[in-house]
């Protein structure tokens, strides 16, 4: 597997999983139910080195659907349209929410975390600056209304690629 790319989910108990290795750190993060997190900074060690650290409840994240890390922090995106990032996942006060108004299926960022991508729908979210306090996310429309964009991978800081589950996509570069 490159850089950008994830596992596909997992199910253990009552969460769904999604994982990305960081490349710097050797992290990897788990988005769970309930504002949940789940952080390891030794994922070759088993269930046992994993901890879970729970978002503000006042943010209501009920479930975390994609997250991407690389060499700078990782990028989460909820179900519920939030875009949360982090540039240390393992301290529950570094991560920061944006609203993006609607629902959210994946999330890629570059290997250098100079450009990340948010899909769902027809729509695509980009940022070239995922770490700032309050970063601007831009809204593209892939054009097509039948699309339903599930998974995004971002080579390059300069191009991402999304695709739906009937093998079309979008691809955005800038």
């Amino acid at each position: 597997m490159g850089p950008g790319t994830r596992t596909g989910p997992s199910r253990r108990g009552n969460f769904h999983r999604r994982l990305l290795q960081r490349r710097q750190l050797r992290a990897a993060v788990a988005g769970g139910t309930g504002g949940a997190l789940f952080i390891t900074t030794h994922p070759a060690m088993g269930a046992s080195s994993w901890q879970s650290i729970r978002l503000p409840a006042a943010w209501r994240v009920s479930s975390l659907d994609g997250v991407s890390c690389f060499a700078g922090g990782c990028v989460a995106v909820s179900h519920a349209g939030e875009i949360l990032s982090a540039s240390d996942p393992t301290v529950p006060s570094s991560w920061h929410r944006v609203a993006a108004g609607q629902p959210l299926a994946a999330v890629a960022c570059s290997p250098s975390g100079g450009l990340c991508a948010a899909v769902d729908g027809d729509r695509v979210f980009t940022t070239h600056h995922p770490m700032a306090p309050a970063p601007v996310w831009h809204e593209y429309h892939a054009g097509n209304p039948y699309l339903r964009l599930v998974t995004a991978s971002c080579p390059t800081h300069s191009f991402c690629l999304a695709g739906d589950q009937g093998g079309y996509g979008a691809f955005y570069q800038g």
